[in-house]
């Protein structure tokens, strides 16, 4: 199902609203990063732009979706016999794949992709230049397969293609001194995408287009172990408690900046202990980025859960996965049992591009009666 679109706000006003002494695209209306960025960059199909035409461009989850996890043999057959080879990087959470073409995979054999990304919860590609080399429209065609996909409220986009997110750094300033490391001694923040949803997000690609010779690497961590490692004492406690999530420090940080707000994000109210309708398992869905507090506890109480949980999240690395990027790789995750980090230990004037798909799938609940 492809997201619903409306542009209901006057462009002109919009674009009145952008910070002048910002880069602007040759059209004269659309934000995009300074000129000193832009040099050089190997896909500039893939480089951000903010364009006051999408403001009002929203995902719309589909309340029908069905999983396409549920569609797959657990045992793969379409994918062996295409050669898939699976390397696990953990016994339970975590593999490298190899033998299979994304680009080539027929409606059925996504079926098992999703599958074998949903089991795995994290999962990486190698040789998949035939990915990276296709225009976004037709990255979006790839990915719609999965589900709807999210727009995200703030974060810039190739032009054309709002659902397509950015990741790019690259002569930003972020220096240990200057940069990200000014006024903390980590940059590690434990998070799954965009929790704030109604329908949280399901399976995500992410692609390296362009990165750093060594570093810029990204941690995964394992949601359902770290449920499991639990007390069953603490799992009844916890399956009880709903949280709150809000995606509005993105339009504070970007009303700050002069930046571009498409639509306010929500502000959602999810079980802290989510079911999941493929695995048939609970896991924790716990969003260290995005939780604002827990419905009906008072603060000192919400502030202890949330603390635990942190970290818990922090010292769990037998349930931890690290991704090292090479050249035509993409990485694949299951957004609700899985959360990450990514690494800023590269130097500034080294270019790291990746572009990320991210699909909406069902609301989150707690009891299996409800799958």
């Amino acid at each position: 199902m492809a997201p619903a679109l409306t542009i209901t706000r006057d462009i002109e006003e919009i674009s009145s609203k952008l910070d002048k002494t910002k880069w602007f695209s040759p059209d004269g209306i659309s934000i995009t990063i300074p000129e000193h960025q832009l040099a050089g960059a190997k896909y500039p199909d893939y480089l951000p732009v903010w364009d006051p035409r999408t403001v009002n461009q929203l995902s719309v989850g589909d309340p029908n979706y069905v999983d396409p996890g549920t569609r797959a043999d657990p045992e793969l057959p379409l994918l062996k016999a295409k050669g898939v080879v699976i390397k696990d990087l953990t016994p339970k959470f975590g593999s490298i794949v190899s033998g299979i073409t994304l680009t080539e995979l027929s409606p059925e054999e996504k079926d098992e992709l999703a599958y074998l990304i949903e089991s795995r919860g994290v999962v990486l590609f190698t040789d998949q230049e035939s990915f990276k080399e296709q225009k976004p429209k037709e990255a979006v065609k790839f990915a719609e397969h999965f589900g709807p996909l999210h727009i995200h409220p703030t974060a810039g986009a190739p032009k054309g293609s709002p659902e397509v997110f950015i990741v790019h750094r690259y002569k930003e300033g972020h220096s240990y001194e200057n940069g990200s490391f000014a006024d903390r001694v980590s940059t590690i923040t434990w998070h799954s995408d965009i929790s704030f949803e109604k329908q949280t997000p399901g399976v995500t690609f992410l692609t390296m287009l362009e990165g750093p010779t060594v570093g810029g690497d990204t941690l995964y961590g394992d949601t359902v172990a770290l449920y499991e490692s639990l007390s069953p004492v603490i799992q009844e406690k916890l399956k009880a408690l709903r949280v709150v999530h809000s995606g509005s420090h993105f339009e504070a940080v970007a009303k700050k900046n002069g930046g571009l707000v498409r639509h306010i994000p929500d502000v959602s109210v999810h079980p802290l202990v989510r079911y999941h309708p493929v695995l048939k398992k609970h896991y924790l869905y716990f969003n260290g980025g995005f939780v604002r507090g827990i419905e009906g506890l008072k603060k000192e109480e919400s502030d202890f859960v949330i603390d635990f949980l942190k970290t818990l999240q922090i010292q769990s690395a037998d349930f931890q996965a690290r991704i090292k990027w090479e050249p035509n790789t993409v990485v694949a995750w299951d957004n609700r049992r899985t959360t990450h980090t990514a690494l800023v230990d590269f130097v500034s004037d080294q270019r790291r591009h990746l572009f990320r798909l991210t699909t909406l799938a069902e609301k989150p609940f707690t009891d299996p009666e409800d799958a």
